[in-house]
């Protein structure tokens, strides 16, 4: 998506907040203070709690390892970077569409339907690029976190958004490995 639309949407997020808490006043200051409140502390929570700490974890992991990590105001952060000779990317993704459809293959090739029920708005993903290119597209773990071969990439996803920079290294490292061991 491109930054524009991003921020047209923010602005839009924004005017609707102020409509909703501006009548909820109108309608009785006790509600309109009350929702005001809630409103302030949702924002700190998901901006100043959650955001911080997985942005804090990909920062260490982009350190630890060399890589570049990515800073963004209002979504998380993105580790880029190249490591141990691929082209790596740690994200998280506000679903498996913005993963390069991934929900959708994953149904197709296990046979499972829950995969495009599973409707998992955020999600740790790793993705590795390297030269060679899959024929067919494979999910190679049955169970999270799921590993699936698509084109020149392999993809590693979490279901939720990790905040633990030990267990985002791990699993970068183990995909790595498995790259280098099945010579992809």
């Amino acid at each position: 998506m491109s930054k524009t639309k991003e921020k047209i949407g923010y602005v839009f997020v924004a005017i609707l907040l102020i409509l909703a808490i501006s009548l909820c006043f109108w309608i009785s200051i006790y509600l309109g203070l009350f929702v005001l409140l809630f409103s302030i502390g949702v924002i700190w929570w998901i901006y100043g709690v959650k955001k911080k700490r997985v942005d804090e974890a990909m920062n260490k992991v982009a350190h630890r390892l060399g890589l570049k990590f990515y800073r963004d105001p209002f979504k998380y952060g993105i580790i880029k970077g190249e490591y141990r000779g691929y082209n790596v990317e740690i994200g998280v993704y506000t679903d498996f569409n913005a993963f390069g459809g991934a929900g959708v293959i994953l149904t197709s090739l296990s046979g499972k339907g829950a995969f495009s029920a599973l409707d998992i708005h955020n999600f740790t993903g790793i993705k590795i690029k390297f030269d060679s290119e899959f024929k067919e597209s494979k999910v190679i773990s049955d169970n999270f976190p799921l590993i699936l071969m698509e084109g020149n990439e392999i993809k590693l996803i979490f279901p939720y958004v990790s905040s633990d920079p030990r267990e985002i290294e791990t699993n970068l490292l183990y995909l790595v490995n498995l790259v280098e061991k099945n010579h992809f």
